[in-house]
């Protein structure tokens, strides 16, 4: 029998041409993954020219690319490739974000983070989110994939993706106190996230 840890979670799979908002293909490559039911994670295909037109981006869903604009102003953690920005991270502000809804500043719950990743690495995760989704899977309803034992800590033994998913997006200082708690971990003193205390 699997003992699942109190802190542990599950990790379930989206596909937004699944969901209905656009055709297959414009929102192709585009998918969330979801952290215990509740923490989205956007993974989109390369955004071109995303520095020179986040600030100026009109909502355009008749394109590949505005497709994949329009995702990422809906998200609150995006992972995406980009070689000439690897390892780096991006704060879409709350400023940028009410601008492109044209609402008051008050009225935006958060930023965006934006985690770039190599060209190669988000391939390889590509592949991995395919062995993890497509193999022993049940859908219900909402089309959101899980996989029977797809267990955060039994996904980090095998696929370099759920390590990632850790080190580099819910133990960062950009992951959310909120999102944490979805999560059952917490923030110590020292800033390190723990498993949360009952």
């Amino acid at each position: 029998m699997h003992h699942i840890p109190r802190y542990d979670f599950r990790i379930g799979y989206v596909k937004e041409a699944d969901q209905g908002d656009y055709t297959k293909k414009l929102a192709k490559g585009i998918f969330t993954l979801l952290l215990n039911h509740f923490v989205d994670v956007r993974f989109i295909p390369h955004i071109e020219n995303i520095d020179d037109v986040i600030d100026e981006y009109t909502y355009d869903d008749t394109t590949i690319q505005g497709v994949r604009m329009a995702c990422l102003f809906a998200s609150k953690y995006v992972v995406t490739p980009s070689d000439a920005n690897e390892g780096k991270n991006r704060i879409i502000s709350k400023a940028v974000i009410a601008k492109q809804y044209g609402v008051a500043i008050e009225n935006i719950a958060s930023e965006i983070i934006v985690f770039y990743v190599s060209v190669k690495t988000y391939k390889k995760y590509i592949r991995e989110v395919r062995n993890i989704f497509y193999t022993d899977k049940y859908g219900d309803y909402t089309n959101v994939f899980y996989r029977q034992n797809a267990f955060m800590e039994d996904l980090k033994k095998e696929y370099k993706l759920a390590v990632f998913l850790e080190n580099r997006i819910i133990n960062s200082s950009y992951f959310s106190d909120d999102a944490l708690a979805y999560l059952k971990r917490q923030r110590d003193k020292e800033g390190n996230v723990v498993p949360m205390e009952d």
